[in-house]
């Protein structure tokens, strides 16, 4: 490497980003605002938040070394805690000393921020301070709570800020508004601005690092002239806050003009460029919407016919704008026809109408103002360029995103429904005169009701913190009795919700409220503190905590490490009896995979149907819990593939704009791994911006996050394009959750980015170990048809590639990263290895380790997604498997070597009759899964059951010298002589080859430090008369060692149930008659064999009836 002039000095390190004078700098939305605080003429002392969503960023944006040094250096102070209205309360004091501050107010807390705002309005004394207050607005979240009309209603001059750029100016604007006005002024943000990141041209500082940085500030600052500092309006527009464009001459008039608030222009720009209408739509950005320049708009409205107002919330603003238009008409001025609501009508008379936040997405609202755009260029065509819609993908049905602790909430309810359930059946069996319980859910029954009711509520943390302390006081002097649950995910997070509970306990009822914490995990002990609490004559205020989709300190310590550090799988014992190991895609497949929800022991009574004189004994494992505790990242070689892989030229080189979408992505950072995109487009010098959506949709996963490169437009104010991605626009799909990515190609009408002559895809269509239930498998599965109908065909990866991740990285929690090498390696990425590599370097340095491996092994996948890691077993030879199950039954206890020299004998006589037919040596997997069924017999009857395989087997391929019946029967012949009763299921879990496939499975390595420990639920059922007891209880492996000293003792006789016995002796006896008539009708025999052979694969045997057995083969 060599500098540009050639010299080998080091360059100067680049400043800070919040220190940057000039050029481009990539801000998110928070790292905006303080920009906008330190570039403003007006100086600010005091920052004051809520800690809450969305404004915790805050925080850790200024805690920042580098961004802190900056903010010290202006006297900066940043105040984080309580509510909004402590914010503002921090912020009027701030103002009362003389010193200038700004206030930012979560859309949620509007309602108490606004009596602050009014307060601080009437104490609002000096004019040589400002005061900015930043009010959120989120229509999704909080529909019926308009921050505009808060603040039009509290009389503020209020500011929106259309993009990052403009937000970042909107703190001086409304500063020197504040001074001018005498009282505070409103910033509105939408949603969408929070939820991004930018590349905005820097300006300098108030106080400037170098003396080139004081030239260019004096250079580009514009101060107040004489007489505009007390008029606001004069003062906006020397500021520039509205824009007016596209005005046609005086005495003209064209058809439609647009006046648009917020991001509402964003979305309208791009469309008037796309379809080749910039400069022939007259539009009107309304920067300030409180107080309206009645002169900008008076010229507007007198050269349109019809004037359409684009706001976020329909009517929120455009009160403001009717008002001016009548004075307006009153003064002899002619006005356009104002539509809000409701557009003009079609040609047929239909009114379409927009909704929040169709002005803000451009592809909805194109379709609201269509036949607007064609009035305005008939022969565009526009229609026609529209997405094509996809009925099929837009009809899919999927699951609303459950809102944060929604899956928590489930699960309580799910508890106090299965509680109640269980208090009503208890009622029904004891007398009638006695008095029952039962519960009422979040409702209040009519007084008077026979049985005694239990009131239960729900909360969530921030209704808590409002309402908690009079509920409990009003509680505590109620005589009913009463269960208050609360969803409290982030314990030791200010403000603590037990010592709120508890100080609001009145003293003299003390002894009726208990207050307990409850951990989520354990849904019994759920269960049973529900149960404890509805006997309960008080009230029961408990606090849940454990389970949230942000996953908690485990993602966050296995994002760190790059791998679990303790990690947990359980499964079904009886899977160790598998004659075929099965790969864990198959596992999840068929609902074996069971995640890693822990084991837990059980006992339990009920009634069972009477039978006189019969006492019923059965004994079962029933699960398989594995446990691996890790100190070192596992041993992996896919680190040193990525740098002998070829780079491949990427197939968007030449765009001026590329855009993709990444679904389900890690919830880490802001915008999880967008952040490396953003990286590698910088360093490429591309304008790059991101928008996202932190909904959380499972454990630590986000919704989505799109980012956009664009080529760098100098001195360009005005963002290129929209922030969102229009319909058919994204040129990459990325899709870590398949639920997610099936989302952004249909069903959700805010999204639909992908077109199916553009867009190529990269997605992982397995199910994640949080979607392991049936129903999120079968939506999974879905993906891989959406994309075949809505991405390019020669573009598209959609495979299983969880599992892939799991296998090969032990954590799906890299798989975002891996697939972004996946992309890459494709083509789909327009930027080089260097800026990639490097970007992924910067952000395994920020605290996400194994990034550069995960991405190195994506990049290994691009070759081929399908062929999962081969397990020993699949690549060893036949002689290699003969020796391995000899040594492990020489480390058996009594009669190893014994058994294992009669095992070699056999296994190898078996492997050369197999070989001897006359099609020549059969596949090798073949002969290794019969001479692994020969060794299972053993285990499981000893040498009588070895010779009578063995035996049966050699007499198929007398009968059949070719090898197809002895091909077909080895497998099914074996899983029917072999019941998998708890003497055969405890000896495969506890042997070696178990062990051995379990460490292959999960990568442990005692070289490495990696420590395991097994755990297995046994369960024993008694039945006596008409009583069932059940017990389920965990253990080690010390029952294990018990069956393998009873096992020889026990006689075939008692092996296995009914049904098992019934099902080995018909397979023996249809085995001997396929031998002895396979001569008579070779075809007839050898089909039935293999529907026997059929009916066998993935454990058809151990559900199937032994009649409907001998009808499905044989047909009698």
């Amino acid at each position: 490497m060599h500098s540009a002039s050639g010299g080998a000095s080091a360059a100067k390190p680049a400043p800070a980003r919040l220190a940057r004078a000039e050029g481009a700098v990539f801000l998110d939305a928070y790292e905006a605002i303080l920009k906008g605080v330190l570039e403003s003429q007006v100086p600010v002392s005091v920052v004051a938040a809520p800690r809450r969503a969305p404004f915790e960023r805050l925080q850790r944006v200024a805690n920042e070394p580098e961004h802190a040094r900056v903010l010290a250096r202006h006297q900066v102070e940043l105040l984080v805690g309580g509510d909004a209205a402590r914010a503002i309360s921090l912020a009027c004091a701030c103002v009362r000393g003389g010193r200038s501050a700004v206030a930012l107010v979560p859309n949620d807390e509007l309602v108490r921020g606004a009596d602050a705002v009014l307060r601080a309005s009437e104490s609002f004394v000096n004019p040589e301070a400002g005061l900015a207050v930043l009010f959120e607005d989120d229509p999704i979240r909080v529909p019926g709570c308009c921050p505009r009309r808060i603040a039009l209603g509290a009389g503020l001059p209020t500011i929106e800020p259309t993009d990052l750029s403009s937000l970042r100016s909107s703190i001086e604007w409304a500063l020197r508004l504040s001074r001018a006005a005498g009282k505070p002024v409103a910033v509105i943000m939408h949603r969408a601005l929070l939820q991004s990141a930018d590349t905005i041209e820097a300006r300098p500082n108030r106080v400037p690092g170098s003396v080139d940085e004081l030239i260019l500030s004096r250079r580009q600052r514009h101060g107040p002239r004489a007489g505009e500092a007390l008029d606001l309006v004069r003062m906006a527009r020397r500021l520039e806050v509205d824009q007016l464009s596209a005005l046609p001459s005086p005495g003209e008039r064209e058809f439609v003009g647009f006046l648009t608030v917020g991001p509402c222009d964003r979305a309208l720009m791009h469309l008037l460029d796309e379809f080749g209408l910039a400069g022939r739509v007259p539009v009107l950005r309304l920067g300030m919407i409180s107080p309206v320049d009645d002169s900008i708009l008076t010229r507007f409205l007198d050269r349109v016919q019809h004037a359409v107002v684009l706001e976020p919330r329909p009517g929120s603003v455009v009160a403001n704008v009717i008002e001016v238009a009548e004075v307006i008409r009153r003064r002899g001025h002619r006005t356009a026809k104002l539509w809000w609501t409701d557009m003009p009508p079609l040609e047929d008379g239909e009114v379409l109408d927009l909704r929040p936040g169709d002005s803000i997405h451009p592809s909805l609202l194109v379709r609201k103002i269509l036949h607007l755009l064609h009035q305005a260029r008939p022969n565009a065509q526009i229609g026609l360029r529209l997405a094509s819609q996809r009925g099929m993908l837009e009809s899919i049905k999927l699951p609303i995103r459950a809102p944060e602790g929604g899956g928590a909430e489930t699960i309580i309810r799910e508890q106090f429904a299965a509680l109640d359930q269980e208090l009503r059946t208890d009622s029904v069996s004891h007398d009638a005169d006695e008095i029952h319980t039962v519960l009422a859910l979040d409702e209040l029954p009519a007084p008077g009701a026979a049985a005694r009711t239990v009131l239960c509520e729900l909360w969530k943390r921030a209704r808590f913190i409002e309402e908690g302390a009079a509920s409990i006081l009003q509680a505590a002097r109620d005589p009913a009795p009463r269960i208050i649950a609360v969803l409290d995910f982030i314990p030791g997070t200010d403000p603590d919700l037990e010592r709120l509970a508890s100080a609001a306990v009145p003293a003299n009822a003390a002894d009726r409220v208990i207050i307990e914490r409850v951990s989520l995990h354990d849904p019994a002990a759920v269960l049973d503190r529900l149960r404890t609490a509805a006997y309960r004559s008080g009230v029961s205020v408990l606090f849940f905590h454990g389970v949230d989709a942000r996953g908690g300190e485990s993602t966050v310590e296995a994002d760190r490490l790059g791998y679990p550090p303790q990690q947990r799988l359980v499964w079904p014992a009886d899977l160790a009896c598998e004659l075929r190991p099965q790969l864990a895609p198959h596992r999840i497949e068929n609902g074996l995979e069971r995640g890693a929800t822990p084991i837990q022991g059980e006992f339990t009574k009920s009634d069972a149907p009477r039978v006189p004189g019969v006492v019923r004994l059965t004994m079962q494992t029933l699960l398989e819990q594995v446990e691996v505790t890790r100190s070192k990242a596992p041993w992996s070689a896919v680190a040193r593939l990525g740098g002998r892989l070829p780079t491949t030229r990427p197939l968007h080189a030449e765009q001026g704009i590329w855009r993709a979408h990444l679904a389900g992505i890690r919830a880490i950072g802001e915008s999880g791994v967008a952040d490396i995109l953003a990286d590698a487009g910088r360093a490429m010098g591309y304008r790059v911006e991101i928008g996202w959506d932190r909904s959380l949709v499972g454990l630590g996963r986000m919704a989505w996050a799109q980012v956009t490169f664009t080529k760098l437009r100098v001195a360009d104010a005005r963002s290129p394009c929209a922030g969102i991605i229009p319909y058919g626009e994204a040129d990459l799909v990325l899709g870590v959750d398949a639920v997610e990515t099936l989302r952004a190609l249909g069903p959700d009408p805010l999204l639909r980015v992908a077109d199916a002559q553009r867009t190529a895809i990269v997605a992982n269509d397995g199910a994640l170990e949080d979607q392991l239930d049936q129903e999120s498998i079968r939506r999974c599965a879905l993906l891989f048809n959406a994309a075949q109908i809505s991405c390019v065909g020669t573009r598209r990866v959609v495979a299983d590639l969880a599992s892939r991740a799991r296998n090969e990285l032990l954590s799906e929690r890299l798989l975002d990263v891996a697939l972004l090498g996946l992309a890459f390696q494709r083509g789909f990425i327009p930027v080089t290895i260097e800026a990639i590599e490097s970007a992924m370097h910067a952000f395994e340095a920020r605290g996400f380790g194994r990034s550069f491996e995960a991405f190195c092994f994506g990049r290994s996948l691009a070759e081929d997604t399908t062929t999962a890691r081969r397990i020993t077993e699949e690549r060893e030879s036949v002689n290699g498997v003969i020796s391995r199950l000899t040594f492990e039954l020489v480390r058996e206890r009594f009669g190893g070597r014994r058994r294992a020299k009669r095992f070699r004998q056999h296994a190898t006589e078996l492997v050369r009759r197999l070989n001897a037919t006359r099609a020549g040596a059969l596949d090798e997997a073949t002969v290794r899964l019969a001479v692994t069924a020969l060794h299972r017999t053993l285990v499981w009857g000893g040498s009588r059951a070895l010779f009578q395989y063995e035996e049966l087997l050699g007499a198929l391929i007398e009968a059949d010298p070719e090898g197809r019946l002895a091909c077909a029967a080895a497998e099914p012949l074996a899983e029917a002589m072999l019941p998998r009763d708890i003497f055969y299921v405890l000896s495969m879990t506890t042997s070696l080859e178990q062990r051995r496939r379990i460490r292959e499975r999960l990568v442990v390595r005692g070289s490495n430090g990696d420590k395991m420990e097994r755990r297995y639920l046994n369960r024993i059922d008694l039945a006596i008369a008409t009583r069932r007891y059940r017990l389920d209880f965990r253990s080690n492996d010390w029952p294990a060692e018990i069956v393998r000293v009873l096992r020889p003792l026990i006689p075939w006789t008692l092996r296995g149930d009914s049904r098992d016995r019934a099902i080995r002796a018909w397979a023996i006896d249809f085995a001997r008659r396929v031998t002895a008539n396979f001569k008579a009708d070779p075809r007839l025999w050898l089909a039935r064999m293999e529907q026997f052979a059929a009916i066998s694969r993935d454990g058809g045997l151990r559900a199937i009836d032994p009649i409907e057995l001998r009808i499905a083969v044989e047909g009698v």
